[in-house]
């Protein structure tokens, strides 16, 4: 029954082909026209092309080598481009991804040391005299806010400490 079922399908198998300029669903005994017209991308000039205009004129003119060397179609260069962009935006989340991991395990690890005590001086009133130094460095010299100051000091002091 499977056999036979497989067989019908297979026989009655559409195969898509271009007609006239536009596309036609054929089987073995008649045509029937989609009304889709076919757009060639042969003549096509990727210098029009969105992505192609984001790149800087160095990268414009490296990619152009690239396809004369490589004799690629117009598909295949947008295929490039994406590729290309697709890739960057992958290493960039990659790289922040990868820097919140590294640093979630160094506190991770810091708050495995840390007694209760520890954390609740951290959270809430416990300053010394490194601390304070950190603190007024950072407003001081680096020109950060108070707040943000105060706040990676403590958390220096937390993981040195």
């Amino acid at each position: 029954m499977k056999v036979k079922i497989v067989a019908s399908v297979l026989s009655a198998t559409l195969v898509l082909s271009s007609i006239g300029g536009s596309y036609a669903l054929a089987n073995s005994s008649h045509m029937i026209s989609t009304g889709v017209k076919y757009t060639s991308y042969e003549n096509a000039d990727i210098t029009n092309h969105d992505l192609y205009k984001r790149l800087t004129k160095d990268k414009q003119k490296e990619f152009m080598e690239i396809v004369k060397g490589t004799n690629l179609n117009y598909q295949q260069q947008v295929q490039l481009l994406k590729d290309r962009e697709n890739m960057g935006q992958e290493q960039e989340k990659t790289l922040k991804v990868s820097l919140i991991k590294k640093a979630a395990k160094i506190l991770a690890a810091k708050l495995g040391e840390k007694s209760i005590a520890d954390i609740a001086d951290y959270l809430f009133d416990w300053e010394d005299n490194l601390q304070q130094g950190i603190e007024n460095y950072l407003v001081d010299k680096a020109g950060w806010n108070t707040t943000v100051a105060h706040w990676t000091a403590k958390t220096i002091m937390f993981i040195l400490f």
